[in-house]
């Protein structure tokens, strides 16, 4: 039964009753703040927690060459584009620029589409590599032109998380090749 209180019919013990009522009405509101704060704070924890950190890694070694996509965060990498430019000319993917030399080798490891393709936490996506022996005179050769035509060449990736976040494309001027 619901009892509506008065001035004139109230006691102490309606006037207890009521501050007991609003007592829990304030808890649940508090409750429901603190749940919805909570809520909050574990989803950008997750996020974070899931963050990748690429870098571009390079690799000039007597007996080889390499460009890869490294993921140095916690959470895998969905790569969206991979962009290899000279200045004029702009493609998918590092190999296209090797067309006078990639029939006269061959190849460790490249990748032709990348587009699509994850990369999990600490691991990597080799761009393209080239592996020989330095007494091999036409490894050595080619190891020199390879090195020539990457000192030209810039590689962006685009990529998203497993929330479809956005990020600031990763970039690198690979200038390091060009060093004598």
């Amino acid at each position: 039964m619901i009892q509506i209180i008065t001035p004139e019919s109230t006691g102490l013990a309606d006037w207890i009753g009521v501050g007991i009522s609003f007592a829990a009405l304030l808890g649940a509101i508090i409750s429901v703040l603190l749940t919805r704060s909570s809520v909050r704070s574990q989803d950008k924890h997750n996020r974070l927690s899931l963050r990748p950190l690429p870098r571009i890694a390079v690799g000039d070694y007597v007996n080889r060459l390499h460009v890869k996509v490294v993921n140095d965060g916690p959470g895998p990498m969905i790569i969206e584009a991979v962009r290899v430019s000279d200045g004029t000319t702009t493609t998918d993917n590092v190999l296209a620029f090797m067309s006078e030399i990639s029939e006269k080798i061959v190849w460790e490891d490249f990748v032709v589409e990348a587009t699509g393709r994850s990369i999990r936490s600490n691991d990597e996506m080799i761009l393209i590599a080239l592996n020989g022996e330095p007494t091999d005179p036409i490894f050595v050769t080619a190891h020199n032109s390879v090195r020539n035509i990457l000192a030209t060449l810039t590689v962006e990736v685009e990529f998203t998380d497993v929330y479809g976040s956005k990020f600031e494309v990763c970039k690198r001027v690979l200038t390091w090749f060009a060093r004598t």
